[in-house]
């Protein structure tokens, strides 16, 4: 049980990770852009 728990909250931590990787890395790229433009 403990450890079943143990990797559903490894999982979450992982999915969580990864979205806010992806969510903002694209922006980054677009400031970067931007500035390499100008």
């Amino acid at each position: 049980m403990i450890f079943a728990c143990a990797i559903a909250a490894g999982a979450v931590l992982t999915v969580l990770f990864f979205w806010l990787l992806f969510s903002k890395v694209p922006a980054m790229v677009r400031a970067a852009v931007r500035r390499r433009r100008k």
